[in-house]
């Protein structure tokens, strides 16, 4: 097995702007369509989820993909209608106090993902739930992206997180994951992906390349903690010095009297 290495010459270094030109994509025919197919999913799985609080941390452009959910109390993070204008590597929430935190591609376009994901996770409380949306590297999508190592463009500028170590992070941070979806099985082409000739290609994509679509979206759920307080033996408060059966072995003429003798008067 291979060492990782000190100095990595070939990494991929992500510029500054990389959420606002993902932003943009999403808003090309081929970025609308790929919302699509997340809405799809998502119109799924959000009704099963019940609670009070929602977090959603994501593009600003495209907070109606989790209109479905029946919680009524959404936060959006840095975004035209929230509330907080926080930083998500730093929130300002209680931790083990929201139903359902909803990072939507936040994890492509963060420095520091594996943060990130603590933080998140940090603010869910017990039982609670976690949705990711992702791209997925292992895929046509991914293919394409090694082929395009050097493009400054988005999408391929983010990064492609496979859902597999993503899986290992959660079950560090005290997370089950319920379950993975995935869609999105065309080229990443809009001429290719709008094209009517090929809808057979995204058919049997999902019967045989199962969870090999161009995006993933992997639910978890917060484990809660079965550690039950050991209580402390209570103490007698009149404990005998010597035990009963010791103290009738030894002889009354022997024992010390702790009493003042009386002296008489003279």
């Amino acid at each position: 097995m291979a060492l990782p290495r000190l100095i990595k010459t070939l990494g991929r270094s992500q510029p500054e702007n990389v959420k606002e030109s993902l932003s943009d994509w999403f808003d090309s025919p081929l970025g609308e369509l790929f919302i699509e197919k997340q809405k799809g999913i998502l119109e799924k799985v959000l009704p099963r989820i019940f609670g009070y609080h929602l977090i959603y941390s994501g593009l600003n452009s495209l907070t109606n993909i989790i209109e479905e959910s029946p919680i009524k109390h959404k936060v959006f993070l840095n975004c035209q209608n929230s509330r907080i204008n926080s930083d998500i590597h730093q929130l300002p929430i209680q931790s083990d106090s929201t139903d359902l935190v909803v990072l939507h591609h936040s994890l492509d376009f963060e420095r520091d993902p594996f943060q990130v994901l603590r933080e998140a996770t940090r603010v869910v409380l017990p039982n609670g739930n976690m949705l990711i949306i992702g791209f997925n590297p292992w895929s046509l999508w991914g293919l394409w992206r090694a082929f395009l190592f050097r493009s400054k463009s988005a999408p391929w500028t983010s990064r492609f997180i496979s859902p597999y170590r993503l899986s290992e992070w959660l079950d560090i941070l005290g997370f089950d994951v319920v379950g993975c979806e995935s869609a999105f099985y065309m080229p990443p082409s809009a001429g290719l992906a709008t094209s009517s000739s090929l809808g057979w290609l995204d058919y049997l994509g999902s019967v045989w390349l199962n969870q090999r679509g161009g995006f993933y979206l992997l639910m978890a759920k917060k484990r809660v903690s079965c550690i039950t307080p050991i209580r402390l033996r209570e103490t007698r408060k009149n404990k005998a010095i010597l035990p009963v059966a010791a103290a009738s072995k030894i002889p009354a003429g022997s024992r010390r009297s702790n009493t003042i003798p009386f002296k008489k008067p003279d």
